[in-house]
């Protein structure tokens, strides 16, 4: 399924809050997202960062 750059960006939001709700994280991983250290981090300090390949 498609997605539009606002519902990816809306996706990347809450990823970002995942990094203390072990079910949201759980979640995540059972969607096919994997985490990831970007080189240059957006977020706050402990923020886990989550990818998804998109075909």
């Amino acid at each position: 399924m498609a997605k539009t750059i606002t519902q990816i960006r809306s996706l990347a939001r809450s990823h970002t809050r995942s990094a203390i709700n072990v079910f949201s994280a759980n979640n995540f991983i059972r969607q096919g997202y994997r985490l990831f250290e970007p080189v240059s981090p957006w977020a706050w300090q402990h923020t886990l960062y989550w990818r998804k390949e998109l075909v």
